[in-house]
């Protein structure tokens, strides 16, 4: 399965991201990265949580 990667210089990962439902419906969104083959979850972010900051995931 291949996941989109979040396009932006200053990250020191290749973040990728992921859409997940719940069972309630609401739509979140997970930002993670592989190191060494091992998956490392940088954030989750809410319905209606403000866009991700590149500073906040160092």
């Amino acid at each position: 399965m291949s996941f989109p990667v979040v396009d932006h210089a200053e990250f020191e990962f290749q973040i990728r991201t992921a859409p997940f439902k719940t069972r309630r419906g609401k739509i979140y969104q997970v930002f993670f990265f592989v190191d060494a083959g091992i998956v490392h979850v940088a954030r989750v972010r809410g319905p209606g949580q403000a866009l991700l900051d590149p500073d906040k995931l160092n």
